[in-house]
């Protein structure tokens, strides 16, 4: 577990700050919200997840940009700068990260790894010129994002909350 919060970055850090207002939503077995969990998070911590969050946001947009434009080695590079983005990594001290460690749920966790290996697989493909693999991992990354945002930030994104 400890190793999985190291590893922690770039687009499931999109939605720790929402976090902060909100609370989070512990996932179900079947990726359904569950009951909010209370996650605080001390402002240093916040600072570096803002600097994540606005760097994995411009490499979305990066990436539809460089698809429409079929410039694969930009898809390919942004796509590896997602999956290996450690700014905490590099910039957490160890309380900092014992901070994270201590109060992420593990759900979280779990769908931020998942989100990253997803950005390595479109790196990939992008390096194959694989238009439709590319697409098919975009969208798993885009997935991922409003999954998270439904499921962990859902005061901070009410409209990704589910149909009455």
């Amino acid at each position: 577990m400890k190793n999985l919060v190291l590893k922690l970055t770039g687009w499931g850090l999109t939605f720790l700050i929402p976090l902060l207002s909100a609370g989070a939503a512990q996932a179900s077995p079947d990726g359904a919200p569950a009951a909010p969990v209370d996650v605080r998070l001390s402002a240093p911590v916040l600072s570096l997840i803002d600097r994540e969050m606005q760097a994995i946001q411009g490499g979305m947009q990066e990436i539809v940009a460089a698809v429409a434009e079929g410039d694969w080695k930009t898809v390919a590079r942004v796509g590896s700068t997602i999956q290996r983005s450690y700014i905490l990594k590099q910039k957490l001290t160890p309380e900092q990260r014992r901070e994270l460690h201590e109060k992420l749920p593990a759900s979280f966790i779990a769908q931020d790894r998942g989100f990253h290996d997803t950005a390595g697989k479109l790196a990939s493909v992008a390096g194959k010129r694989d238009m439709e693999l590319v697409n098919f991992y975009f969208h798993r990354m885009m997935d991922a994002c409003v999954r998270c945002h439904a499921g962990f930030a859902p005061g901070r994104f009410p409209g990704l909350g589910r149909k009455r």
